[in-house]
């Protein structure tokens, strides 16, 4: 067994104290007369588990410990066996009434009595190192970006809710290098004459406020501190701080206990504005305990930046090219030991030493898995609680198993000692996909790139992809001669998603035509979509047809002619029902858009609507658009924009096009701000679309080169907008007079 799996056994004995005092059992053994027999063994097992925290640690450095704890474990296991048998012969008399059938063996001694009361009862102490402020590393590698983000914050004059000092957390597993980039920011220059005083203190598993607080006056004042009453020191570190801008760094935090963190934190209050706190740590909770909401997440470094690492300690200052071969070893060398479990050990052990004893043992259970196993948090929980290793504590013996299993699970998560596979966006570009595996089912966002090959978009298989929310879809920008307009067809044809896709975006597609499954009403969830770059396609898929579509642009599909019945879904009455937003731009053939008709009531949610850098678009728009709130058109060079009735439209922005009018009963009585600019057949505002901007509260007409009046056959136009409070009217150069 492992070394952490030796080590469960502080955790393995409180499910044997808790056996010991089941209710069943006592009554079972007061009737087989062996009730003194286990309260004998009781008294022994708490006088292990007074030692074995100890021994746990110490079992790393010395072998006669790992050897006494092997033994140990054995006979712990003999024991849950015995007990495992009283229990079930007293559970089968309990249901069947039947004849007791016990079976007893156990190992009495195994040469632990002598540990137990005599000598190796004493405490062991394990050495750890501290760290400190001053630089010991030559260069630090792979650690630029979040030397710049963490300096960002140091530099950065903001001020926390309810004090002057902000909290800075870095989070991270253990030995990834928290410590080192700590250091790296207390160092730098810029931090150095940032601040009026600054202090290191190395934490620890041991959260003692008066420790640390005499640590960090001691830093600041350069005298050692004898006071002995806990408010003096607050007092004299309150008063050493008192207005002065200070950077402390607080280094390798396990404590989660809010009550001891406040005490402490109450002392830093009486710094100046811009203090900073920063706190390593590998535990997120105990970043989220001090309050502040965010922390910086620490991640491992490139297998280039470890080569430079190795370099710079295996060739000193020597020149690596003189040494081909030595580097080709090297680089061998460092991608064996990124693959290598041993250096990682030492730190998991060092995390699991400080993981409580309701965890140690759930966690050891884990090595029963095969390297690389991935498992699910409810699979495991499930066993975990047929191994009997969840046992409510007293303040959560009215929780479900399953429930306390999942926090068990989300605290091993929390310490960085589960490190959770949770694919969230894969991107494939350039890559020659034959295959996507089965283990990112419940992948959410798939982005790929350049799949050029039918068998190979089959057997992506996405259609299996029940957990998949988003999909990106792009090709190559370049459209030359060397792409198959019906091979690209295909290929998306194959690449057909489940139909609980959420968000779909198509970008640079090749084919004239899409695909059947493009706007298919059975993709019940879809509520985002993009058509992008695709400029060889001439008619748009049935998107009208999709019931939860709320957000739909196209961009650039510059052989668009016509949007009309093929883009509602034929024969749908009521297209687009759930639709919000609607964008198109540069579509630069598209010269129509023919609305549904009488009995259709198309776009019934729409608020927003943008047309721009369509040329030759010159036809009307849909006019039943009666929920529309915004409404922009720009550079529609040939579109004469006939205001339909909006009745809640309040925002409506005109650009570079050939005219705006307004259609005899239109009402847009909710507008409040009208944007015209380079209208380049306006002379005039229509007297009717005058009068129905009676709630326009800004009014912008800019670079309108034919404007002469501002409205039509009226003495007084500015009289109409009788809720104007700003007018710019800017570059109208024919512009002579307001009536």
């Amino acid at each position: 067994m492992s070394v952490i799996g030796d080590a469960a056994l502080s955790a393995f004995f409180q499910v044997l104290f808790h056996k010991l005092s089941s209710p069943e059992l006592l009554k079972f053994a007061d009737e087989k007369q062996v009730h003194s027999e286990l309260k004998k063994w009781e008294k022994i097992l708490v006088k292990i588990h007074a030692v074995l925290d100890d021994a746990e640690e110490k079992q790393l450095a010395n072998r006669l410990v790992k050897i006494w704890l092997t033994e140990l474990r054995d006979l712990a296991y003999d024991v849950e066996d015995i007990l495992d048998e009283f229990a079930t012969e007293a559970l089968r008399r309990k249901l069947m009434a039947g004849p007791p059938q016990p079976s007893m063996s156990k190992r009495s001694d195994l040469d632990l009595r002598e540990g137990i009361e005599g000598q190796s009862t004493k405490r062991w102490r394990s050495s750890c190192s501290s760290s400190t402020c001053l630089p010991n590393e030559p260069q630090v590698y792979g650690r630029e970006k979040d030397k710049r983000k963490m300096l960002e914050l140091m530099l950065r004059e903001s001020q926390s809710d309810d004090s002057n000092v902000q909290i800075i957390p870095i989070v991270g597993m253990g030995g990834v290098g928290k410590t080192t980039l700590a250091r790296l920011v207390y160092n730098d220059e810029s931090v150095v004459t940032h601040f009026d005083l600054k202090a290191w203190v190395f934490v620890s598993d041991e959260f003692d406020v008066m420790r640390i607080t005499k640590s960090i006056l001691e830093s600041i004042t350069f005298q050692p501190c004898d006071l002995k009453d806990w408010t003096l020191v607050q007092v004299r570190l309150y008063e050493a701080l008192g207005g002065k801008k200070f950077l402390l760094v607080l280094d390798d935090v396990w404590n989660k206990n809010y009550g001891d963190w406040d005490a402490l934190r109450s002392t830093f209050r009486g710094g100046a504005p811009g203090s900073k706190v920063i706190l390593t740590t590998r535990n997120t909770n105990v970043a989220l305990m001090t309050g502040t909401k965010g922390y910086h997440s620490l991640e491992i470094i490139s297998e280039d930046d470890c080569w430079s690492v190795f370099a710079q300690h295996a060739f000193e200052n020597k020149n690596i090219s003189a040494y081909p071969i030595l580097e080709i070893i090297g680089r061998k060398i460092v991608k064996k030991c990124g693959d290598d479990e041993s250096d990682i050990l030492p730190v998991l052990r060092l995390s699991y030493y400080h993981l409580p004893s309701d965890l140690k043992r759930c966690f050891a259970y884990c090595g029963v898995f095969p390297k690389g196993y991935e498992f699910e948090e409810y699979e495991l929980v499930l066993l975990w609680m047929a191994e009997g290793l969840i046992v409510p504590p007293q303040e959560k013996i009215n929780m479900h198993m399953e429930d306390l299993g999942s926090e068990y699970f989300r605290e091993l998560l929390s310490r960085s000692i589960f490190q959770l596979k949770c694919l969230r966006v894969l991107s494939l570009s350039g890559y020659n996909i034959s295959e996507l595996a089965k283990s990112i089912g419940d992948l959410k966002h798939l982005r790929l790139e350049n799949v050029t090959d039918i068998q190979h978009a089959s057997e992506a298989n996405l259609i299996s992809k029940q957990g998949l929310d988003v999909l990106k879809l792009n090709w190559a920008s370049e459209f030359d001669d060397s792409r198959n307009e019906r091979v690209e067809r295909d290929v998306l044809d194959m690449l057909q998603p489940h139909n609980k896709l959420k968000e779909l975006t198509i970008r640079c597609y090749g084919g004239v035509t899409f695909p059947a499954w493009v706007g298919q009403p059975s993709f019940s969830d879809m509520a985002v979509l993009r058509l992008e770059n695709c400029k060889r396609c001439t008619s748009l898929p049935p998107l009208g047809l999709l019931g939860s579509l709320k957000d739909l642009a196209m961009v650039g599909m510059s052989s668009i002619k016509i949007v009309g019945p093929e883009f509602y879904g034929e024969a749908c009455l009521k297209p687009f029902p759930s639709l919000e937003c609607l964008q198109f731009e540069e579509m630069h053939e598209w010269e129509e858009w023919i609305p549904c008709g009488a009995g259709y009531e198309e776009f019934p949610c729409l608020r927003e609507l943008s047309i721009k850098t369509c040329c030759k678009l010159s036809r009307e728009l849909p006019s039943r658009l009666l929920s529309l709130e915004k409404l922009a058109i720009s550079k529609c060079e040939q579109l004469v924009v006939s205001i339909p009735s909006l009745p809640l439209l309040c925002k409506l922005e005109i650009e570079a096009c050939k005219n705006v009018v307004h259609r005899g009963a239109a009402e847009i009585s909710s507008l409040n701000s009208l944007v015209l600019s380079k209208i380049s057949n306006l002379t005039n505002l229509e007297l009717g679309l005058a009068l129905a901007l009676t709630k326009v509260k800004d009014l912008k007409i800019v670079g309108c080169q034919e404007l002469r009046f501002l409205c039509q056959n009226e003495a007084r136009p500015l009289q109409q907008f009788t809720s104007l409070h700003h007018l710019v009217i800017e570059s109208c150069l024919q512009l002579f007079s307001l009536g």
